[in-house]
């Protein structure tokens, strides 16, 4: 299965402590934050990716000009900025797949991909969050849950444990092309709009996650990425 990581975001939050790159290429003990994602995803059978770039996207595209390891990578850059939705939409483009995973470029959930995949193919859902349970989850947002189905998200969450939108979905092509006319849009608004029509579901898997997106836990992210991704990368 291909994946395409959403690259192309201007990472306002970050720009304090990262000013020169775009998000996705922050270093991470020394190494762009995107270099650890495709380490993960490689671990996890993922061989094709296409990165959705944007901001500053020569960063991207020079430095993944030639691969990754054994990896396809695809650059695929905006005309102009299309939001999540528009930036995904542009990118089915070079999908080679039926259905495809679609990576946020700033979080990073250490799940099982392969159980992940098995089980949203099973739900048959135009798209499948991955969700993850967390202790403190007060500057997320929350996904409010029915059986296998989200039926609202929860923009902002009161302190304590709760499930979370993870950052990574399950999409299936055809059906995502169908709901929508290209542009720029939200891709969380879009799944937003679809909770009534009973198109989105959820899997909730067990996992590490953590979101660069601010400063304090980017900081975090210098120990604690390479610490969790040793744990599962031989």
């Amino acid at each position: 299965m291909d994946a395409i990581i959403l690259a192309g975001g201007l990472g306002t939050r970050l720009k304090t402590v990262v000013s020169e790159l775009p998000k996705p290429m922050a270093p991470i003990a020394g190494r762009p934050f995107l270099e650890w994602q495709l380490d993960y995803l490689r671990s996890q059978g993922i061989r094709r990716c296409i990165l959705a770039v944007g901001y500053k996207a020569e960063a991207i595209s020079e430095h993944f000009a030639k691969g990754y390891l054994d990896m396809d990578i695809v650059i695929v850059k905006e005309p102009e900025p299309l939001g999540t939705g528009g930036a995904i939409y542009q990118a089915l483009s070079k999908i080679s797949s039926s259905d495809v995973l679609v990576c946020n470029g700033d979080t990073l959930f250490t799940a099982n991909l392969p159980v992940f995949i098995d089980k949203a193919k099973h739900l048959q859902e135009g798209a499948v969050i991955l969700a993850a349970r967390i202790q403190e989850c007060g500057r997320y947002g929350t996904l409010q849950v029915k059986d296998q189905s989200v039926i609202d998200f929860k923009e902002k969450a009161e302190a304590g444990p709760g499930l979370i939108n993870a950052g990574i979905y399950y999409l299936n092509c055809q059906w995502f092309l169908k709901q929508t006319q290209g542009g720029a849009f939200s891709f969380e608004k879009f799944l937003a709009s679809q909770v009534s029509h009973h198109h989105i579901a959820f899997v909730e898997l067990e996992g590490e996650f953590i979101d660069i997106g601010v400063p304090e836990d980017y900081q975090k992210a210098q120990l604690y990425i390479p610490a969790i991704l040793d744990k599962i990368i031989p």
